[in-house]
Order: structure tokens, then C-alpha cells, then sequence
């Protein structure tokens, strides 16, 4: 030890696992009244840095200014959504005109994408006095993953729009 630094002699090393996962913290020359609670606030520092979801990729649908036909706009009525694979997903969506559609997305959290590879739409007729469901208001679709503790498809009915969100959940270091 260099001549005139003080021996560190308060601090804390530690090691915690939450969900499969470790967090290393180091505390030096700390008040020893304080060290339990410091800790604890570093550990959950750390584990929020390492749990909370990043953005990776959004859309929305219908795309702004989005039309049916020539002059009507889309409004989602409702809407399900489903994974098909780990880099695909389909939602299909009731509007206002009673169509069907169905749309193929393609997913790529690495790359922070969502991209529509298909779409197809169907007109039903609903048999008079039939009422229609609640509106679904948010759904999600786990994506199985090799890269983080999980990647997590959401859609979000936001008015008249459906708005898909890609997100990653405790990306691998």
C-alpha cells in the first residue's frame, strides 16, 4: 500500500440471485450504519438494470393515415393475438366493417424490428341481435429465446389502433 491512503475499512462485497440471475455489488468505506440498506439499494438497482424491459421494436395498425378502400378509414373493433414461432406472430382484427383481417409479422428483437409479411381480410355477416365481445385491451405473446430471459410481444388496442410493441427482457451479458 502506497504511504498516506487509508486501509479501506467499511466495505461491503456481496452476490444475490433473483430469477436464475446474479448481481455482484461492492460497497467501499461506507458509514456501517448505512451498509445493509445501501446494499439493498444496489442489489435492486441492479436487478431493475437487469429485469426491465427494453424497447426493441414498434408498429402500429393501421399505419398512420391507414385506409380501406378509397375513403374509409380502419378503426379496430377488437383483436387476438397469437405466436406462431419464435420469429413470427399473427394478430387477427375485427374493424368496423365487420372484416376479418389477418396479419403475418415478422419479429427480430436483435435487429429492433417488427415487419408485416402478410395480410388477408374476410367479410362476415353477423346473424341480426348478435352482440359483440368486449374489446380485448392489451394481450401478450412470450417468444422463446436464447438471448435474454425472455423477449414478450405486446398489442395494445389504443382507441381505434392497435399499436404492437417487441420487447426484451434480461438480455444474456
Amino acid at each position: 500500500r502506497p504511504s498516506g491512503i487509508p486501509y479501506s475499512t467499511a466495505s461491503a462485497v456481496g452476490i444475490s440471485e433473483r430469477a436464475g440471475r446474479e448481481v455482484a455489488i461492492a460497497i467501499l468505506q461506507t458509514n456501517n450504519a448505512n451498509r445493509t440498506e445501501d446494499s439493498q439499494k444496489l442489489f435492486d438497482y441492479g436487478f431493475r438494470k437487469l429485469f426491465t424491459p427494453d424497447l426493441r421494436g414498434s408498429t402500429e395498425y393501421p399505419e398512420s393515415g391507414g385506409l380501406v378502400g378509397s375513403e374509409d378509414q380502419v378503426r379496430v373493433k377488437n383483436f387476438a393475438l397469437d405466436r406462431i414461432t419464435a420469429e413470427s406472430a399473427v394478430t387477427v382484427i375485427i374493424d368496423d366493417f365487420e372484416n376479418i383481417q389477418i396479419d403475418i409479422w415478422a419479429l427480430d428483437p436483435a435487429a429492433r424490428s417488427i415487419s408485416q409479411r402478410g395480410r388477408t381480410t374476410r367479410t362476415y355477416n353477423l346473424q341480426d341481435g348478435t352482440r359483440s365481445a368486449a374489446p380485448t385491451v392489451i394481450a401478450l405473446a412470450a417468444l422463446p429465446t436464447t438471448a435474454a430471459i425472455r423477449d414478450v410481444l405486446t398489442a395494445n388496442l389504443d382507441g381505434s389502433h392497435l399499436n404492437l410493441d417487441l420487447w426484451r427482457i434480461g438480455e444474456e451479458p
